[in-house]
């Protein structure tokens, strides 16, 4: 089982930033609904019903389910190389997404509408790093404006990460990178959030990684707790199967990032 640090390897390219505890601060995202979905859900205080799986076939069943949802929505907090870490993120298959983030004083939004054109909108604090030397003089003039990004930056392998929804769930998930032979134990049912949930605990020398997933028809993982080790924090899913809707920002609101000579080198994202 991986750990919180899965969803944070992609996204956690801001570095030199100064870390903040303020963890509970929110995040500007396109507007997404959170209702759960009624079919993924057992009503509270039934029995166990995946009491014939192993842990490991109940993990399989929800992954499955929740990329043939196609989309989803997930939130993150975290602390990585002792930054506090916050995102949130709409992603599809297709390669769309929609997504937040912020770790110490740097913020940034990104929206990607297909593979040829993505925009980036950054606080100061964020362009003053991606800037470098010339890092005043770009957060002055790109202000709250958006920015287009050229190539170079639409091929990096940060940003294919960051909006990846196959590489996510291939992250989160997935145990095929996972050297641990620690093994996953079936907690008893409890409630999250209004849902029944199966709680899915890895024990590790210094951390603790905890999957919770909803005991319906449908089960998805919505929810990812991780306590100790580096990267301690959660992540949680929701919006299975409901298409955000992501378009670019207006051109009048938007620069294009060849005209601003910013070096692609300092864009992460």
């Amino acid at each position: 089982m991986a750990a919180v640090c899965a969803a944070t390897a992609a996204t956690a390219a801001l570095t030199g930033c100064n870390s903040t505890d303020d963890s509970s601060a929110p995040l500007v995202v396109p507007a997404a609904t959170t209702s759960a979905d009624p079919a993924a859900s057992a009503a509270p205080g039934k029995d166990d019903p995946f009491s014939s799986m192993t842990a490991d076939g109940i993990v399989s069943l929800a992954e499955a389910n929740m990329r043939k949802a196609g989309s989803m929505t997930v939130s993150v907090n975290a602390m990585e190389e002792g930054r506090v870490l916050q995102i949130k993120a709409s992603l599809t298959d297709t390669g769309k997404c929609a997504a937040a983030l912020r770790t110490g004083t740097a913020s940034m939004q990104l929206i990607k509408t297909d593979a040829t054109h993505a925009y980036l909108k950054g606080n100061a604090a964020y362009w003053r790093i991606a800037g470098g030397a010339k890092g005043d003089k770009v957060a002055a003039t790109i202000g709250d404006r958006w920015v287009k990004l050229n190539k170079k930056v639409l091929d990096s392998p940060s940003l294919g990460e960051f909006c990846s929804f196959d590489g996510l769930m291939t992250d989160m998930l997935s145990d095929g990178e996972d050297d641990s032979d620690a093994e996953v134990v079936k907690g008893a049912p409890t409630t999250l959030d209004g849902q029944q949930v199966l709680p899915l605990v890895e024990k590790l020398d210094d951390e603790t990684d905890t999957l919770y997933v909803t005991t319906g028809k449908t089960p998805y993982v919505v929810k990812l707790e991780g306590l100790g080790g580096d990267s301690p924090g959660y992540a949680t899913f929701t919006d299975f199967g409901k298409k955000p809707h992501i378009a670019a920002p207006p051109a009048s609101q938007t620069l294009d990032m060849a005209d601003l000579g910013i070096d692609p080198n300092g864009i992460s994202v």
